[in-house]
C-alpha cells in the first residue's frame, strides 16, 4: 500500500524543485549577469531612453497647453494626450534605477543627464510624484467639460513643475547663434 504524501509535502518539494531549477538554470543570480536587466546591462541606453521618454511628454504637454491658453483644437485629441501622458508617466520612474546616476557613478562622456542624485535618495518622493502626474493627466483624458480639461491640462504641468523643482538639474537649452 502507497503512502499519501501530505499536501505541504507536496507544496516543499515543488518550491524546493523551482528553486534549484532557477539556480541551475542561472548559475550567476546577480543581476548585473543578465543582460534583460538593462539597469546593469544597458543604464546609458536607459538614460537615453528617458530623456526622449521626457522630450515626447513634453511635446504633448505644450500641445495640450497652447490649447488651454485658447489655441483651436479638438478636445478629444486633448484628452487623448492626456491620455498618452498618463500612460507614458507611469513608466518614468522606472526609468530612474540608482545604476543610472551618472552625476555620482561613472559613465561614457557620450551620456549626460539632469537627474540629480536627489531621486535615489528620495526616490519614494519621486517615484510618489511621477504616478501622481499620471494620475492627474488620467483624470484629465476623462474630463467630460472644457474648462475640467484645461484645469487638467495646467494641473499635470505644475506635477511635472513640483517634481523637477526637486529632482531636475536647472537646464538652460543653447541659444543658436544668430
Amino acid at each position: 500500500m502507497k503512502k499519501a504524501v501530505p499536501a505541504a509535502g507536496l507544496a516543499l518539494a515543488a518550491a524546493a524543485a523551482l528553486a534549484f531549477a532557477a539556480t541551475a538554470h542561472g548559475q550567476d543570480a546577480s543581476p548585473v549577469a543578465d543582460p534583460s536587466i538593462t539597469a546593469y546591462s544597458h543604464a546609458e541606453d536607459m538614460v537615453t531612453a528617458r530623456i526622449l521618454q521626457m522630450v515626447e511628454i513634453e511635446a504633448l504637454q505644450l500641445r495640450m497647453e497652447a490649447y488651454a491658453a485658447g489655441a483651436e483644437d479638438d478636445p478629444d485629441l486633448m484628452r487623448s494626450l492626456a491620455y498618452s501622458v498618463s500612460s507614458l508617466m507611469l513608466a518614468v520612474p522606472h526609468l530612474f534605477p540608482s545604476t543610472t546616476n551618472f552625476m555620482e557613478l561613472p559613465h561614457s562622456e557620450d551620456v549626460s543627464t539632469v537627474a540629480l542624485p536627489a531621486i535615489w535618495q528620495d526616490f519614494e518622493t519621486f517615484y510618489a510624484l511621477a504616478i501622481g502626474v499620471s494620475d492627474v493627466a488620467l483624470e484629465t483624458a476623462q474630463a467630460e467639460d472644457e474648462a475640467t480639461l484645461k484645469a487638467g491640462i495646467a494641473a499635470i504641468r505644475q506635477g511635472c513643475d513640483a517634481c523637477h523643482a526637486s529632482f531636475m538639474q536647472a537646464y538652460a537649452p543653447p541659444i543658436p547663434p544668430l
